[in-house]
């Protein structure tokens, strides 16, 4: 079994041969792999405080400005909106913080527009609030190594 992603051999990233993977060196050479990611901080523009999540709601909420600390209580969803889509860290996870003020970061990248955050398991007595979200955008500008 052969499989080929272009016409011409010069032009071959990379060819399939009984299932096993030959790269192509001159196309290799050509490819700086090396390009280093930077990164900026994002501010989430405005948020919304719902308990029921669905068209209607979402479709006549009324967004607020993140200008300060914003407190949730029990049952409870805070959905940021970064004001358009960036790659980068934050979302998709469970996480059990004990301690605050606190940094969460996450492994892998994350390609989103929305944050939603739902505290799980709160105390009636306590409840958290939360400042200073931050999702840290990754850029992979791959023209500066050009």
């Amino acid at each position: 079994m052969t499989v080929t992603f272009s016409n011409e051999d010069d032009h071959k990233f990379h060819k399939l041969t009984d299932q096993c993977f030959t790269a192509n060196p001159k196309l290799l050479t050509k490819a700086n792999i090396s390009v280093p990611l930077t990164t900026r901080t994002i501010q989430p523009r405005r948020y919304l405080v719902v308990t029921k999540i669905n068209q209607a709601t979402l479709a006549t909420a009324t967004w607020q400005p993140v200008t300060g600390a914003i407190a949730l209580h029990k049952h409870e969803r805070l959905i940021y909106d970064l004001g358009a889509l960036y790659v980068g860290h934050f979302q998709d996870d469970t996480r059990h913080v004990e301690l605050l003020p606190t940094t969460v970061q996450f492994e892998r990248r994350y390609s989103c527009r929305y944050i939603m955050l739902e505290p799980v398991g709160q105390s009636l007595k306590w409840q958290p609030v939360l400042a200073d979200a931050e999702f840290e955008e990754i850029i992979d500008d791959f023209r500066q190594a050009a």
